[in-house]
């Protein structure tokens, strides 16, 4: 349905968000030590 839909799409984009926020802070980190 429409909503399944929704909430799919919603739940994944916090999933890829989450991963790229969790990169982001890596690589600060990675950057700071070196």
């Amino acid at each position: 349905s429409a909503v399944e839909l929704y909430y799919a799409i919603k739940a994944n984009s916090e999933a890829n968000h989450a991963t790229l926020a969790g990169h982001s802070f890596h690589h600060e980190i990675a950057t700071a030590v070196s």
